[in-house]
């Protein structure tokens, strides 16, 4: 019979290294790179898990956020509360934001989104949607400034 506790098992998928450092999650991670761990009859964000850890329960609404902006470190030391507000003052200020042709998934260039705009009256959602590639409810969000909003 293993005596080991929930602490234990969390900690043997961790590489720790020395204090400032990441330590990276040896275990499972989710598609965003995120560690996540089984414990109490759930599944947990790794990262959350440690930090309840060491400094207690984490407020509802609240996020763990990463000071290293590694999704899979797991240190206590670089990961702080904050709304997602927060996070995403974080994700601005340190310009890992990515929109408009500098998204990985983005199908449209500037260029495109442009000429969308300027043929609105020449061409229909769906006849552009063919042209460009993309799904009429790309078109339409293009085109009511829900996509490419800082886009002429």
């Amino acid at each position: 019979m293993s005596t080991s506790t929930i602490e234990d098992r969390f900690w043997a998928f961790v590489n720790v290294q020395s204090p400032d450092e990441c330590w990276e999650w040896g275990g499972g991670r989710l598609v965003a790179g995120y560690g996540h761990f089984w414990a109490l009859q759930k599944t947990h964000k790794a990262h959350r898990f440690s930090y309840a850890l060491a400094h207690g329960p984490i407020p509802e609404g609240m996020f763990v956020c990463h000071a290293c902006d590694n999704p899979a470190c797991v240190n206590p030391a670089h990961l702080w509360l904050g709304t997602h507000q927060d996070n995403m003052d974080d994700r601005t200020a340190k310009h890992r934001h990515r929109s408009g042709d500098t998204h990985p998934r983005s199908k449209l260039t500037a260029d495109d989104v442009e000429n969308i705009r300027a043929n609105r009256m020449n061409l229909t959602g769906q006849e552009m949607a063919a042209l460009y590639g993309v799904a009429n409810t790309t078109i339409s969000a293009v085109l009511n400034r829900q996509n490419w909003k800082e886009s002429k």
